[in-house]
């Protein structure tokens, strides 16, 4: 009976497995062209030998293993979305629709790009160019490190026979918890070295990461919500 669950769960979602796929091809492309960085990102994250090996390379944020790792997210985040969206809004998210998911997926490349330009005026404002730059590394390493965290969860969730609901607890768990660490280790990376206060970092976090994410999910909600899907 398991065994007959996981083949009708693959069957019924050729889509989603196409995605999977798709992201484990991008990670084995940066494991063969970057093995050393890739491994140190795997193993050295929370032990600084990671960060102190990279953190004055140029460009520090948008270099090519990086940029791999932002296909990589978007995937990811975008399944992730999907699925929590799905079980959690049944009304909006019916079934297992393709053209639902791509929604989630334009909206998250717009949240990318926009937040980005938000990025650029709000460092003028409160981080120093430098201290920005370092600020977002930390992030999208941790970032980066999450995706194939929350990958393997998501694996778990879709083909495992675990209980759909505790299966996306756990999901959800972990990319919570990961995701505090992150923005936490990252923040105090910051004021360790008294570059900017508490209240500067705070109001950064704030501005373009907790405020953003609620905006992005409530307007995935809102375009599913009035058929954007169906065009």
């Amino acid at each position: 009976m398991p065994s007959t669950i996981l083949m009708i769960k693959m069957l019924n979602n050729d889509w989603i497995n196409i995605v999977f796929i798709s992201i484990l091809i991008l990670l084995s492309l940066n494991k063969f062209l970057f093995e050393k960085r890739f491994y140190l990102l795997m193993r050295g994250i929370f032990n600084k030998k990671y960060f102190s090996l990279y953190i004055k390379e140029t460009p520090l944020v948008y270099n090519a293993f990086n940029v791999v790792f932002i296909f990589i997210n978007i995937l990811t985040f975008g399944l992730f979305f999907f699925f929590v969206s799905k079980e959690y809004f049944p009304d909006q998210f019916p079934k297992y629709d393709f053209r639902i998911f791509m929604n989630v997926i334009v909206v998250l490349v717009l949240y990318f790009i926009l937040k980005n330009i938000f990025l650029f005026f709000i460092n003028m404002l409160l981080l120093s160019r430098k201290v920005s730059r370092e600020f977002s590394f930390y992030k999208l390493s941790f970032k980066n490190f999450s995706a194939v965290i929350v990958l393997f969860f998501l694996v778990i969730h879709q083909y495992s026979v675990l209980n759909t609901n505790t299966s996306l607890i756990l999901l959800v768990s972990v990319f919570i918890i990961i995701s505090a660490i992150g923005y936490m280790y990252s923040s105090y990376q910051i004021i360790e070295r008294k570059q900017n206060s508490l209240f500067h970092i705070f109001l950064y976090l704030c501005t373009l990461e907790i405020v953003p994410t609620i905006i992005y999910i409530k307007f995935v909600l809102i375009l599913v919500d009035n058929g954007f899907y169906s065009y």
